[in-house]
């Protein structure tokens, strides 16, 4: 069965460039590990500033094609696939990692309020885990379990809580790499203390992973703050899991 990846390098409403180049250095890094033959990967190369424009380019690439996973690339590449997919399958969720709820209260459609959109807009039931940063700024309606939440009950009850959010039905996973506390993971974009460590990053994605996603994504790596690619060394253990999953 092919696989379809896509490099989604763009990174036009963060205030801190460096994101649009995660998505090849993340590609090489998962195919280093592993590259099968039914991969087949298409890059959407960054050309404009307008976050409509990309928006809909990403998205008239997934209606032609089914996207499994995505490499961004800042976390707004996730709406225009999320929308596709809830368009086809009703009563998609999505699950987020995330250092950041995403989910302001924005005029504007960007890597900062995408959460609130896909919960005003397409009415997804979102689930989010690790949040640490202005919760109360989030729009109502999402299940949000913060970075202290999931430390105090554990990784196995967020994995559990995970497929009971779901509950069998199609789901969309998304993983901003900021979950991760900046001590283990600084290249990123908007670095939040308190984060989970990468060990526990891979236990949940692989919680995750096995309820059967039907797409995934992996934002937010920044290769402009991780010269050496000393931080991206660390994620192998993810992109193991990711193409274990990708089969």
């Amino acid at each position: 069965m092919t696989r379809n990846v896509v490099l989604a390098g763009y990174d036009g409403t963060s205030r801190v460039p460096g994101t649009s180049l995660g998505a090849a250095a993340m590609w090489a890094a998962l195919t280093a590990r592993r590259h099968a033959p039914d991969w087949h990967m298409r890059s959407v190369r960054e050309q404009t500033k307008s976050s409509a424009l990309w928006c809909r380019k990403l998205r008239s690439l997934a209606e032609a094609s089914p996207v499994d996973l995505a490499l961004g690339g800042e976390h707004l590449i996730s709406f225009p696939l999320i929308e596709v997919l809830a368009a086809r399958h009703p009563g998609l969720r999505v699950v987020v990692l995330d250092a950041h709820h995403d989910a302001y209260d924005y005029p504007l459609l960007t890597h900062y309020s995408l959460f609130h959109y896909t919960q005003t807009e397409l009415t997804v039931p979102t689930m989010m885990l690790g949040v640490r940063h202005e919760i109360e700024q989030a729009t109502p309606g999402l299940h949000i379990v913060s970075a202290d939440a999931l430390r105090s009950t554990g990784v196995q009850h967020a994995c559990r809580a995970i497929c009971d959010f779901v509950a069998g039905g199609p789901f969309y996973f998304s993983i901003d790499l900021d979950v991760v506390d900046p001590g283990e993971l600084a290249a990123v974009s908007d670095p939040v203390p308190g984060g989970i460590a990468i060990s526990e990053l891979v236990e949940i994605a692989r919680g995750a992973l096995a309820c059967a996603p039907i797409a995934v994504d992996l934002v937010e790596y920044n290769p402009l703050r991780d010269p050496m690619g000393e931080w991206l060394d660390r994620l192998t253990p993810v992109f193991e899991e990711l193409a274990c999953w990708l089969g």
